[in-house]
């Protein structure tokens, strides 16, 4: 289809009949970029050649970039005759491909993202207990998410390490198994699949962590430990609170992710994509 349109009424470097229907509808000459574009396209499907992939491969932009240029035909010219057949069908196919693309994106975009909980049910913060602070209850590595040091583990890894050394020790004996069977009996059956790695669940308690402005910081860690060093430096009460309002970034913090320890690289670069859109977007308001 678009092979015959951009060879129709000539050859490479000299004006096709899209051009010229272009050049008409738009009311204007093809400028030097618009004449490279086509002249491109044109050697990237030559006429009862073959596609040649890695040409046809660099010229999507180019079709887009088509198609760009198509789209400022003003409507009139979409229904009398003056538009080439190949040229509507052309435009009815990126409208189904723009379509299409919405339809992926907006599918993408209602996939629960990574550390995200159902909004169906209660946040999971809530059905925890901590034990009492200053005891060992929390990870060792930051919240992937807002970096903040009071993740609780679910579960007990020791055991969850044991069980997913356990199930690999079997899978190597089945997988030993498969390769003697295959090469005595030399049959193709497929190889089972590895037990699926199991991980610990780690859940973000700063939701729950606020001290409401008590001058012993209790009910935030983080407040607790500014409270010790104000004392240990000769003050009193809680200097992360003050005029009825708290300093305090983890009493101020809302986060409520929960997610598997072995998705923590995920969530951190997902984060970290999530305040680069805002950052662009802050930067060009008209996006």
């Amino acid at each position: 289809m678009l092979r015959e349109l951009l060879h129709q009424g000539g050859g490479i470097g000299e004006q096709s009949i899209l051009q010229a229907f272009l050049k008409n509808a738009l009311g204007a000459d093809i400028d030097t970029e618009a004449q490279a574009l086509f002249t491109a396209l044109q050697r990237s499907l030559p006429l009862g050649g073959k596609d040649y992939g890695y040409l046809l491969a660099n010229s999507a932009q180019d079709i887009c970039s088509l198609d760009s240029l198509v789209s400022r035909v003003p409507t009139t010219h979409h229904s009398n005759n003056s538009m080439p057949l190949e040229l509507k069908t052309f435009v009815a196919y990126m409208d189904e491909v723009q379509t299409l693309a919405i339809q992926h994106r907006n599918k993408e975009k209602a996939k629960r993202k990574v550390g995200t909980q159902s909004a169906s049910e209660p946040p999971k913060q809530n059905s925890i207990k901590l034990p009492l602070r200053g005891s060992n209850c929390f990870d060792a590595i930051p919240c992937a998410a807002c970096k903040h040091q009071y993740v609780f583990i679910e579960g007990d890894e020791d055991a969850i390490w044991q069980e997913n050394l356990q199930h690999k020790e079997e899978y190597s004996i089945v997988k030993a198994d498969y390769k003697k069977d295959r090469r005595s009996t030399r049959t193709k059956g497929q190889l089972a699949k590895p037990p699926k790695h199991q991980s610990a669940e780690l859940i973000c308690m700063c939701i729950k962590m606020k001290c409401s402005g008590r001058a012993d910081g209790k009910g935030c860690d983080n407040c607790v430990e500014a409270v010790k060093n104000n004392k240990k430096n000769g003050g009193s009460g809680n200097p992360l609170y003050e005029q009825g309002r708290s300093a305090c970034e983890v009493c101020n913090c809302q986060c409520t992710v929960v997610y598997k320890r072995s998705d923590t690289l995920k969530l951190s670069t997902q984060v970290l994509d999530e305040k680069e859109q805002q950052k662009n977007t802050s930067n060009d308001p008209g996006k």
